[in-house]
């Protein structure tokens, strides 16, 4: 069975189902009994919700059983139990929130001008901001709020009679102002870094957009430097610090000191992050050295630097996050590239059969079978390569390209060329139809399938009009760089002992 009820049911775990049980039996929550009958009808096929006795007709009549199949019903009575599951997800994760749960118990006192118990929320909060010791996403946006409620309360519930009662709402009102400042640049930093990655990887046009204007036209290292001179704690002097250090290495990418200061203060400061935090910087650590790798041809020190960082974000556990523990696809893929790059090929193998399994489930297997047909073709053993090529489905859109790439470098190293050039023929019809491709994209992919038309012409033929077309597409841009500049050699050399 498949609606927007049950894709929610299925989430839940055992211990969750047994809970909303009771949620949705509980006359405040739910007041219709078709909603909890319906409910009792579904639960039995938890968590699948996959059955032959599972089925519109067979559900309604549970629920009905005196009355014949009405599809409008259905869809009511399913939408009062969407409606009834909405609100249990929504308390389920309001009672993970002890801040926002005090925050809003604040403002249902004060409405009441229940002075005193306001205040005990207040101090409730001022608690939990206390003890948490980590910068985590809500640090600076939960001191704006409780900074808010303190002001409130004070200029609702004290006399302004004295200097010191003045003081002390000003006080809340500057520190109200100093965390949301403090959210501001964080977060308007975050932004703009992944403008900065979709940049990178798309085809736009970043000057419009706002977050690209605030950038050249506000002095950030400023606007950090005057926030740490400020900062109310150890944490604030770190995160000024760290993001001042950031926001330098990637505005002035030349000058290579700023990065290593960036990394020094992200794992000097690492007592004060939290996961969450620590992986965001890491990423960044990563996305610093790809570019500075894309930049030059002399790679070598930045490849070793981020193959180092690999190794901590995963050893680590920094590839897990609030969202899920799962190691990424996107992740997973650059990490298997540059070890075999680097010809670690037994710490590859290693690395694959260790973390396949730390991969999403729904992408386990495909990104197994790329991984170990990567591994396969850069040992030599391209018969196994493609076998697990073929094993592939593309369904993700890093797959539409490297794979395609790995499928064509295979074919001819196979020499298997009328393979070969069949799949050039279905790639090219792929480029040109593909929409979300930038065009350095498309160029660099496009490159690197000539330059393989024309070795295999070249190796069939060996015309010098051939060879010349070689040398200039060889001059730009394309994708596995390395791979044609070694098979052009190869090429050329045999043709030159054969002369």
């Amino acid at each position: 069975m498949k609606n927007k009820t049950v894709e929610i049911l299925r989430t839940l775990s055992n211990e969750e189902i047994a809970e909303f049980g009771k949620f949705v039996n509980s006359p405040y929550f739910n007041e219709n009994s078709k909603v909890v009958r319906l409910f009792e009808a579904l639960s039995k096929f938890h968590p699948d919700y996959e059955s032959t006795l599972l089925s519109d007709d067979t559900v309604y009549k549970k629920v009905n059983p005196d009355l014949a199949f009405n599809k409008l019903t259905l869809k009511k009575m399913f939408s009062g139990l969407n409606n009834v599951l909405e609100k249990y997800l929504v308390q389920k994760n309001f009672e993970h929130k002890p801040f926002e749960y005090y925050d809003n118990m604040f403002d249902a006192m004060l409405t009441r001008n229940l002075q005193k118990l306001s205040g005990k929320c207040i101090e409730n909060c001022e608690e939990i901001l206390h003890n948490d010791s980590a910068l985590n996403s809500d640090y600076f946006l939960y001191g704006f709020k409780h900074f808010t409620n303190v002001a409130n309360y004070l200029i609702s519930s004290k006399p302004r009679n004295s200097p010191m009662e003045v003081e002390r709402v000003v006080e809340a009102l500057s520190d109200r102002g100093y965390n949301i400042t403090g959210f501001f640049i964080k977060e308007i930093s975050r932004c703009f870094d992944n403008i900065l990655t979709f940049d990178k990887n798309f085809d736009i046009n970043k000057e419009k957009y706002f977050v690209w204007k605030l950038f050249g036209t506000v002095d950030f290292p400023k606007l950090f430097e005057f926030m740490r001179d400020n900062a109310k704690s150890e944490i604030e002097t770190a995160v000024c610090n760290v993001y001042c250090a950031w926001y330098l290495a990637f505005s002035e990418f030349k000058i290579e000191s700023h990065y290593d200061k960036y990394k020094s203060l992200i794992f000097k400061s690492r007592k004060y992050f939290s996961r969450d935090e620590m992986r965001f910087h890491i990423l960044r650590l990563m996305r610093y050295c790809l570019m500075k790798i894309a930049e030059s041809k002399k790679s070598g020190k930045f490849e070793s630097e981020l193959f180092d960082i690999y190794i901590i974000f995963t050893e680590k556990g920094f590839y897990k996050n609030s969202v899920s523990d799962y190691l990424s696809v996107e992740a997973f893929r650059p990490i298997v590239q540059l070890g075999l790059k680097l010809k670690k090929y037994k710490w590859t193998l290693e690395f694959i059969n260790k973390f396949k399994n730390k991969l999403p489930p729904d992408r386990r297997k495909n990104m197994f079978h790329y991984a170990s047909a990567m591994y396969f073709f850069h040992i030599g053993k391209h018969a196994e390569s493609m076998k697990h090529s073929q094993k592939v489905e593309f369904d993700h859109f890093l797959f539409r390209l490297d794979l395609r790439d790995l499928m064509l470098m295979t074919y001819y190293e196979m020499r298997a060329f009328e393979a070969a050039i069949s799949h050039i023929d279905t790639y090219k019809h792929f480029l040109s139809n593909d929409k979300a491709l930038s065009l350095v994209e498309k160029k660099r992919h496009k490159n690197f399938i000539d330059i393989v038309r024309k070795l295999i012409e070249y190796m069939n033929k060996g015309s010098v009009d051939t060879e010349m077309k070689i040398e200039l597409l060889r001059r730009g841009e394309t994708s596995n760089k390395e791979w044609v500049e070694e098979k052009v050699y190869e090429v050329f050399k045999s043709r030159a002992r054969s002369a």
